[in-house]
Parts: C-alpha cells; structure tokens; sequence
C-alpha cells in the first residue's frame, strides 16, 4: 500500500515537473514598455500635475485627441457654412 502510493506522488510530481515550464509563460522575452510623464496645468492650481502613460498609450490618447479636435474642426466649419450673411440696408 505505501509503496503504491509513493509511486503515484512520484509519478504525479514528475507530471507537474514536465508539464509546468510548458504552462508557465517565459517572462524574460516580455518588454517592459516605457514610461513617460507629462505636465499639464491645471486651471485654478499652480501646481501642474503630472500624468504618467506606457509610450503605446500615449499614442492612443494623442490619437483620440486628434479625432475630437478634427471633429470639432468639422463642426465649426459646417456652422460657418451655414451662416448667412446679408447685407445691412
């Protein structure tokens, strides 16, 4: 009976040995992304408050903010079109 179950633990922790650097991920090959820090004045504050973001991140919020300033372009444009202009008589 003992020697039937040292036999299983056996074979159990050689199945774990082999299996788990399949299942464990190799964090050697993962680049840390950089971090990089900007300042922006806040309004009503003198202290500027410092924001922190991965470089890819940084990318996506430029992005995001270039869509709404375009956005707004496009909107203050179509309002300018739309006016009518008559002259005073």
């Amino acid at each position: 009976m003992m020697l039937k179950l040292i036999g299983t633990v056996s074979v159990l922790s050689l199945a774990m040995t082999v299996t788990s650097p399949v299942l464990a991920k190799d964090h050697s090959k993962e680049k840390k992304e950089h971090r990089q820090c900007r300042k922006y004045e806040v309004t009503g504050s003198n202290i500027p408050q410092l924001i922190c973001h991965t470089d890819t991140e940084w990318k996506q919020l430029d992005k995001q903010a270039a869509d709404v300033q375009a956005e707004n372009r496009h909107q203050i444009e179509r309002a300018q079109n739309q006016v009518q202009y008559t002259s005073p008589q």
